[in-house]
């Protein structure tokens, strides 16, 4: 039971981790990218006329947007995404994780009585 504990812990830490993370999409004008971008950023951009490109942000200039060896020049930025954290989402999931634990090994140590009426 305890490795079962232990499994269903991990497996909901690796979820929790993952669906906590939120792509929310950012104003695409020079000046709000310049201010909001940081080094270390995930983002997606929709360029125009081209596919969509997703790297990690190493620096914002006067010319664009750089990362992973990749350019984009503000002017081809037609949207932009950003990987945030919900913290919110975080607490719900370990809470609900939580409680599954306490649940599960509150029902295996209730015992099982269930003594009848001896008919």
């Amino acid at each position: 039971m305890r490795k079962m504990i232990r499994w269903v812990g991990f497996v909901g830490a690796c979820f929790a981790m993952a669906a906590c993370m939120t792509m929310q999409s950012m104003p695409t004008d020079e000046a709000s990218l310049r201010r909001d971008l940081k080094p270390g950023d995930y983002v997606t951009v929709t360029r125009s006329g081209h596919s969509d490109l997703s790297f990690k942000v190493e620096g914002v200039d006067k010319e664009g947007i750089h990362g992973s060896g990749i350019h984009v020049p503000f002017k081809e930025v037609q949207g932009i995404s950003r990987e945030e954290t919900s913290w919110w989402r975080t607490g719900l999931i370990a809470a609900a994780g939580a409680a599954a634990i306490v649940l599960l090994t509150t029902h295996k140590n209730s015992g099982g009585g269930g003594g009848g009426g001896g008919w």
